[in-house]
């Protein structure tokens, strides 16, 4: 499935030298939009939404990691709520929809957010 980072899928493994990154901002904070991104991906994506590739794998992650983001959250004393997290970013995107917002695929590189990234996130 490629490397350990979100973004750029780098087989980087010095996590000492990776941020964590909230998938897409907001003011709800839980672990379940925390991902773990090269500090080169981190700056070139900022504060924009994630790209279907991006955010195909973060859904896949929910799932898969579900148990292992429960734990980390408990002992993180953060929210572990995944409903939330996928209402938020429903909300994000269906905003980035509707307004023909884009989202970022690399650096310099994005995309529209169309009706399709609203049928991933559909619960």
């Amino acid at each position: 499935m490629g490397g350990c980072l979100t973004f750029c899928r780098s087989g980087h493994r010095d996590v000492r030298k990776c941020v964590v990154r909230i998938l897409s901002k907001s003011s709800c904070i839980l672990n379940a939009r925390l991902v773990l991104a090269h500090p080169t991906c981190n700056q070139s994506k900022s504060a924009t939404l994630a790209a279907r590739p991006h955010l195909e794998r973060w859904l896949e992650r929910l799932v898969r990691k579900a148990h292992d983001l429960a734990e980390i959250g408990v002992l993180a004393g953060m929210a572990n709520e995944t409903g939330t997290a996928m209402r938020v970013a429903a909300w994000g995107y269906g905003a980035a929809s509707s307004t023909g917002g884009r989202a970022w695929l690399a650096a310099a590189n994005y995309e529209p957010v169309t009706a399709s990234y609203l049928n991933l996130l559909r619960m």
